[in-house]
Protein backbone atom coordinates (compact mmCIF):
# COMPACT_ATOMS: atom_id res chain seq x y z
CA UNK A 1 0.00 0.00 0.00
CA UNK A 2 2.80 2.65 0.86
CA UNK A 3 4.69 2.22 -2.74
CA UNK A 4 1.08 2.70 -4.28
CA UNK A 5 0.05 5.51 -2.19
CA UNK A 6 3.41 7.10 -2.61
CA UNK A 7 2.71 7.03 -6.49
CA UNK A 8 -0.44 8.97 -6.00
CA UNK A 9 -2.20 5.88 -7.53
CA UNK A 10 -5.47 4.25 -6.30
CA UNK A 11 -5.71 0.01 -6.27
CA UNK A 12 -7.54 0.44 -10.10
CA UNK A 13 -4.85 2.27 -11.51
CA UNK A 14 -1.87 0.12 -10.10
CA UNK A 15 -4.61 -3.17 -11.11
CA UNK A 16 -3.89 -1.60 -14.47
CA UNK A 17 -0.99 -0.99 -14.20
CA UNK A 18 0.31 -4.25 -13.09
CA UNK A 19 -2.24 -5.81 -15.80
CA UNK A 20 -4.42 -7.65 -12.97
CA UNK A 21 -7.76 -6.62 -11.28
CA UNK A 22 -8.68 -4.29 -8.56
CA UNK A 23 -10.16 -7.14 -6.17
CA UNK A 24 -6.93 -8.92 -6.84
CA UNK A 25 -5.18 -5.68 -5.43
CA UNK A 26 -7.31 -5.22 -2.74
CA UNK A 27 -7.13 -8.55 -1.53
CA UNK A 28 -3.29 -8.25 -1.67
CA UNK A 29 -3.33 -4.93 0.08
CA UNK A 30 -5.40 -6.62 2.94
CA UNK A 31 -3.42 -9.74 3.17
CA UNK A 32 -5.73 -12.27 2.03
CA UNK A 33 -3.76 -13.07 -1.03
CA UNK A 34 -0.13 -13.97 -1.47
CA UNK A 35 1.45 -11.29 -3.61
CA UNK A 36 4.40 -14.04 -4.65
CA UNK A 37 3.35 -14.39 -8.37
CA UNK A 38 2.69 -11.17 -8.67
CA UNK A 39 6.02 -9.23 -7.04
CA UNK A 40 7.90 -8.65 -10.00
CA UNK A 41 5.08 -6.93 -11.94
CA UNK A 42 3.86 -5.12 -9.00
CA UNK A 43 7.03 -3.97 -8.25
CA UNK A 44 7.74 -3.07 -12.01
CA UNK A 45 4.88 -1.05 -12.22
CA UNK A 46 5.46 0.78 -8.85
CA UNK A 47 9.19 1.25 -9.58
CA UNK A 48 10.73 -0.26 -6.00
CA UNK A 49 12.68 -3.40 -5.81
CA UNK A 50 11.09 -6.59 -5.02
CA UNK A 51 12.17 -6.91 -1.29
CA UNK A 52 10.48 -3.31 -0.83
CA UNK A 53 6.89 -5.02 -1.04
CA UNK A 54 7.86 -7.56 1.35
CA UNK A 55 8.05 -4.75 4.04
CA UNK A 56 4.73 -3.38 3.63
CA UNK A 57 3.66 -4.84 6.96
CA UNK A 58 5.77 -1.86 8.42
CA UNK A 59 3.78 0.40 7.82
CA UNK A 60 3.93 2.86 11.38
CA UNK A 61 0.07 4.43 10.36
CA UNK A 62 -1.12 7.60 9.57
CA UNK A 63 0.20 10.27 12.34
CA UNK A 64 -2.79 12.16 11.70
CA UNK A 65 -2.84 13.68 15.39
CA UNK A 66 0.19 15.58 15.13
CA UNK A 67 0.71 18.07 11.64
CA UNK A 68 0.28 21.45 10.81
CA UNK A 69 -1.67 22.10 7.71
CA UNK A 70 -3.88 24.37 5.93
CA UNK A 71 -7.38 22.96 4.98
CA UNK A 72 -8.89 21.77 1.89
CA UNK A 73 -5.65 19.57 1.17
CA UNK A 74 -6.79 16.24 -0.99
CA UNK A 75 -6.93 13.45 1.06
CA UNK A 76 -5.30 11.61 -1.98
CA UNK A 77 -2.13 13.81 -1.50
CA UNK A 78 -2.25 13.77 2.37
CA UNK A 79 -2.17 9.49 1.76
CA UNK A 80 0.80 10.26 -0.56
CA UNK A 81 2.45 12.44 1.72
CA UNK A 82 1.84 9.95 4.85
CA UNK A 83 3.21 7.06 2.49
CA UNK A 84 6.25 9.01 1.89
CA UNK A 85 7.10 9.99 5.67
CA UNK A 86 6.60 6.23 6.29
CA UNK A 87 9.21 5.05 3.43
CA UNK A 88 11.75 7.88 5.33
CA UNK A 89 10.67 6.32 8.34
CA UNK A 90 11.63 2.65 7.98
CA UNK A 91 14.91 4.16 5.91
CA UNK A 92 16.13 6.07 8.92
CA UNK A 93 15.42 2.90 11.31
CA UNK A 94 17.40 0.96 9.47
CA UNK A 95 19.89 3.10 9.44
CA UNK A 96 19.70 3.57 13.17
CA UNK A 97 20.49 -0.49 13.18
CA UNK A 98 24.50 -0.32 13.25
CA UNK A 99 24.48 3.32 15.31
CA UNK A 100 22.65 5.76 17.72
CA UNK A 101 22.23 9.44 17.74
CA UNK A 102 22.73 10.72 21.29
CA UNK A 103 20.86 13.67 22.97
CA UNK A 104 22.10 15.70 25.13
CA UNK A 105 19.17 17.87 26.23
CA UNK A 106 16.14 15.93 27.56
CA UNK A 107 13.00 15.81 25.58
CA UNK A 108 10.72 15.92 28.88
CA UNK A 109 7.20 14.56 29.25
CA UNK A 110 4.61 17.49 30.94
CA UNK A 111 1.52 16.91 31.45
CA UNK A 112 -0.66 20.13 30.53
CA UNK A 113 -3.20 19.54 33.32
CA UNK A 114 -0.29 19.05 36.11
CA UNK A 115 0.41 23.63 35.02
CA UNK A 116 -3.25 23.64 35.48
CA UNK A 117 -2.91 24.59 31.29
CA UNK A 118 -0.50 27.41 31.75
CA UNK A 119 1.23 26.10 28.81
CA UNK A 120 3.43 29.65 28.68
CA UNK A 121 5.07 28.08 32.14
CA UNK A 122 5.86 24.54 30.06
CA UNK A 123 7.80 26.36 27.31
CA UNK A 124 9.47 28.21 30.10
CA UNK A 125 10.68 25.60 32.01
CA UNK A 126 11.52 23.91 28.66
CA UNK A 127 13.77 27.15 27.89
CA UNK A 128 15.04 26.63 31.30
CA UNK A 129 16.14 23.00 31.31
CA UNK A 130 17.87 23.66 28.24
CA UNK A 131 19.78 26.51 29.42
CA UNK A 132 18.76 28.69 26.93
CA UNK A 133 19.52 32.69 27.47
CA UNK A 134 17.07 34.96 27.84
CA UNK A 135 15.96 36.65 24.21
CA UNK A 136 15.46 35.12 21.16
CA UNK A 137 16.39 30.81 20.65
CA UNK A 138 19.37 30.56 18.14
CA UNK A 139 18.80 27.44 15.73
CA UNK A 140 15.80 26.14 16.68
CA UNK A 141 16.66 22.90 14.41
CA UNK A 142 19.84 22.91 15.92
CA UNK A 143 18.07 22.32 19.26
CA UNK A 144 15.33 19.98 18.32
CA UNK A 145 18.37 17.17 17.15
CA UNK A 146 20.12 17.55 20.52
CA UNK A 147 16.85 16.54 22.04
CA UNK A 148 17.04 13.23 20.35
CA UNK A 149 14.38 14.46 17.57
CA UNK A 150 15.74 13.70 14.10
CA UNK A 151 14.40 16.43 11.56
CA UNK A 152 13.76 15.61 7.95
CA UNK A 153 13.40 18.04 4.99
CA UNK A 154 10.97 16.70 2.04
CA UNK A 155 9.58 18.41 -0.34
CA UNK A 156 5.37 17.79 -0.20
CA UNK A 157 4.38 19.13 -3.17
CA UNK A 158 2.00 21.57 -1.21
CA UNK A 159 2.46 24.68 0.37
CA UNK A 160 -0.17 24.13 2.92
CA UNK A 161 1.53 21.22 4.48
CA UNK A 162 4.00 22.42 7.01
CA UNK A 163 4.91 19.11 8.93
CA UNK A 164 4.15 16.27 10.82
CA UNK A 165 5.90 14.62 13.60
CA UNK A 166 6.25 10.90 13.34
CA UNK A 167 6.78 8.29 16.50
CA UNK A 168 8.02 4.89 15.78
CA UNK A 169 9.01 2.23 17.82
CA UNK A 170 12.81 1.96 18.76
CA UNK A 171 13.49 5.15 16.66
CA UNK A 172 13.76 8.68 18.37
CA UNK A 173 10.77 10.90 17.64
CA UNK A 174 10.91 12.17 13.77
CA UNK A 175 9.84 15.36 12.72
CA UNK A 176 9.09 15.85 8.76
CA UNK A 177 9.56 19.38 7.80
CA UNK A 178 8.45 20.86 4.07
CA UNK A 179 12.05 22.15 3.22
CA UNK A 180 10.35 24.34 0.55
CA UNK A 181 8.59 26.94 3.51
CA UNK A 182 9.94 30.16 4.59
CA UNK A 183 12.81 29.48 7.48
CA UNK A 184 10.98 32.03 9.89
CA UNK A 185 7.05 29.45 9.36
CA UNK A 186 9.64 27.08 9.77
CA UNK A 187 10.84 27.80 13.19
CA UNK A 188 7.24 28.53 14.37
CA UNK A 189 6.25 25.10 12.86
CA UNK A 190 9.22 23.07 14.30
CA UNK A 191 8.43 24.52 18.26
CA UNK A 192 4.79 23.97 17.54
CA UNK A 193 5.72 20.18 17.21
CA UNK A 194 8.08 20.63 20.01
CA UNK A 195 5.20 21.63 21.93
CA UNK A 196 3.25 18.63 20.66
CA UNK A 197 6.04 15.94 21.84
CA UNK A 198 6.22 17.31 25.14
CA UNK A 199 2.56 17.71 26.22
CA UNK A 200 0.39 15.51 24.28
CA UNK A 201 0.21 11.77 24.06
CA UNK A 202 -3.53 11.49 22.89
CA UNK A 203 -5.58 13.91 21.06
CA UNK A 204 -7.60 16.50 22.49
CA UNK A 205 -9.63 19.56 21.13
CA UNK A 206 -6.98 22.27 22.95
CA UNK A 207 -4.14 20.65 21.56
CA UNK A 208 -3.43 22.51 18.49
CA UNK A 209 -4.04 26.04 20.27
CA UNK A 210 -1.71 24.62 23.23
CA UNK A 211 1.20 23.85 20.71
CA UNK A 212 0.77 27.28 18.82
CA UNK A 213 0.80 28.95 22.52
CA UNK A 214 3.37 26.82 23.42
CA UNK A 215 5.49 27.76 19.79
CA UNK A 216 4.94 31.53 20.66
CA UNK A 217 5.96 31.06 24.04
CA UNK A 218 9.46 29.01 23.53
CA UNK A 219 10.22 31.98 20.43
CA UNK A 220 9.11 34.49 21.84
CA UNK A 221 8.84 34.76 25.75
CA UNK A 222 6.38 37.46 27.02
CA UNK A 223 8.95 39.02 29.82
CA UNK A 224 11.31 39.47 26.92
CA UNK A 225 9.37 40.58 24.22
CA UNK A 226 6.58 42.80 25.53
CA UNK A 227 8.41 45.84 26.13
CA UNK A 228 9.29 45.61 22.75
CA UNK A 229 5.78 45.88 21.39
CA UNK A 230 5.39 49.51 21.89
CA UNK A 231 3.58 51.11 18.96
CA UNK A 232 3.26 48.46 16.68
CA UNK A 233 3.57 49.22 12.78
CA UNK A 234 4.25 46.85 10.04
CA UNK A 235 8.17 48.77 10.24
CA UNK A 236 8.39 47.76 13.39
CA UNK A 237 7.42 44.00 13.10
CA UNK A 238 9.69 44.17 10.30
CA UNK A 239 12.55 45.04 12.50
CA UNK A 240 11.31 42.78 14.86
CA UNK A 241 11.33 40.07 12.81
CA UNK A 242 15.11 40.51 12.17
CA UNK A 243 15.53 39.98 15.67
CA UNK A 244 13.27 37.44 16.71
CA UNK A 245 13.96 35.01 13.40
CA UNK A 246 9.48 34.14 13.32
CA UNK A 247 6.99 35.98 10.83
CA UNK A 248 5.68 39.35 11.40
CA UNK A 249 2.44 37.57 11.66
CA UNK A 250 3.81 35.10 14.68
CA UNK A 251 5.02 38.46 16.35
CA UNK A 252 1.53 40.25 15.67
CA UNK A 253 -0.19 37.33 17.37
CA UNK A 254 2.35 37.62 20.44
CA UNK A 255 1.92 41.49 20.26
CA UNK A 256 -2.07 40.43 21.09
CA UNK A 257 -1.32 37.87 23.49
CA UNK A 258 0.66 39.88 25.73
CA UNK A 259 -1.91 42.72 25.60
CA UNK A 260 0.02 45.25 23.36
CA UNK A 261 -2.39 45.51 21.01
CA UNK A 262 -5.99 46.19 21.39
CA UNK A 263 -8.58 44.24 19.29
CA UNK A 264 -8.90 47.22 16.78
CA UNK A 265 -5.51 47.48 16.23
CA UNK A 266 -4.84 43.75 15.49
CA UNK A 267 -7.42 43.62 13.25
CA UNK A 268 -6.07 46.52 11.10
CA UNK A 269 -2.64 45.52 11.28
CA UNK A 270 -4.15 42.03 10.28
CA UNK A 271 -5.55 43.59 7.31
CA UNK A 272 -2.42 45.80 6.20
CA UNK A 273 -0.35 42.36 6.34
CA UNK A 274 -3.07 40.56 4.50
CA UNK A 275 -3.45 44.03 1.42
CA UNK A 276 0.32 43.64 1.16
CA UNK A 277 0.09 39.76 0.52
CA UNK A 278 2.27 38.89 3.76
CA UNK A 279 -0.07 36.53 4.82
CA UNK A 280 0.92 34.03 2.25
CA UNK A 281 4.99 35.38 2.11
CA UNK A 282 6.43 37.76 3.69
CA UNK A 283 9.26 39.65 1.76
CA UNK A 284 11.83 36.82 0.73
CA UNK A 285 14.63 39.84 1.82
CA UNK A 286 13.78 39.58 5.63
CA UNK A 287 14.35 36.09 5.98
CA UNK A 288 16.61 34.53 8.41
CA UNK A 289 19.29 32.46 8.05
CA UNK A 290 18.21 28.85 7.19
CA UNK A 291 19.14 26.18 9.82
CA UNK A 292 19.94 22.66 8.53
CA UNK A 293 19.41 18.96 9.88
CA UNK A 294 22.66 17.45 10.70
CA UNK A 295 21.62 14.37 12.28
CA UNK A 296 20.03 12.31 8.93
CA UNK A 297 23.36 13.44 7.21
CA UNK A 298 25.72 11.67 10.17
CA UNK A 299 23.32 8.43 9.81
CA UNK A 300 24.12 8.43 5.96
CA UNK A 301 27.72 9.46 6.22
CA UNK A 302 28.52 7.05 8.95
CA UNK A 303 27.38 4.10 6.58
CA UNK A 304 29.31 5.11 3.75
CA UNK A 305 32.42 6.32 5.21
CA UNK A 306 32.99 4.43 8.48
CA UNK A 307 31.35 1.13 7.24
CA UNK A 308 32.32 1.82 4.05
CA UNK A 309 28.96 1.14 2.43
CA UNK A 310 28.44 1.80 -1.56
CA UNK A 311 25.20 2.99 -2.84
CA UNK A 312 24.45 -0.16 -4.20
CA UNK A 313 24.51 -1.89 -0.61
CA UNK A 314 23.01 1.28 0.64
CA UNK A 315 20.28 0.70 -1.47
CA UNK A 316 19.60 -2.71 -0.25
CA UNK A 317 19.11 -1.81 3.11
CA UNK A 318 17.17 0.34 2.63
CA UNK A 319 15.03 -1.53 0.26
CA UNK A 320 15.34 1.20 -2.79
CA UNK A 321 16.98 1.59 -6.16
CA UNK A 322 20.37 3.85 -6.23
CA UNK A 323 19.23 5.62 -8.25
CA UNK A 324 16.64 6.76 -6.03
CA UNK A 325 19.02 6.82 -2.94
CA UNK A 326 21.15 8.91 -4.77
CA UNK A 327 18.86 11.70 -5.98
CA UNK A 328 17.37 11.27 -2.54
CA UNK A 329 20.50 11.27 0.16
CA UNK A 330 22.99 12.59 -2.20
CA UNK A 331 21.50 15.29 -4.42
CA UNK A 332 23.70 17.11 -6.95
CA UNK A 333 25.82 13.95 -7.21
CA UNK A 334 26.27 12.18 -10.47
CA UNK A 335 27.37 8.25 -11.30
CA UNK A 336 31.31 8.12 -11.88
CA UNK A 337 31.54 7.76 -15.42
CA UNK A 338 33.97 4.48 -16.00
CA UNK A 339 35.67 4.15 -19.42
CA UNK A 340 36.54 0.39 -19.85
CA UNK A 341 39.74 -0.89 -22.35
CA UNK A 342 38.35 -0.35 -25.79
CA UNK A 343 34.82 0.58 -25.18
CA UNK A 344 32.51 3.45 -24.58
CA UNK A 345 31.85 5.37 -21.52
CA UNK A 346 29.55 3.85 -18.94
CA UNK A 347 28.09 5.04 -15.38
CA UNK A 348 29.05 2.86 -12.60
Amino acid sequence: MLARQAKEWTQGELAVAAATTQGRISKIEHGLLPPDDLVATLAHALDVPESFLYQEGHNYGLPVRFHRKRQRIAQKTLDKIYAQINIRAMHIRALLQSTTAEPDLELRKIDVDSFDGAVEEIARAIRSAWRLPRGPVGNVVNLLERAGVICVPMRFGVAEFDAVTQCVPGVPPLIFFNEEAPMDRLRFTLSHELGHLIMHTFPSPRMEEEANRFAAEFLMPRDDIAHQFARITLPVLASLKQVWRVSMAALLEQAKRVGAVTERQYIRLRAALSSHGYLRREPIELDPPREHPRVLRALIDFHTEELRYGIGELSTILHAFPHWVRETYFPGTRPLAIVPRGGSRRRA
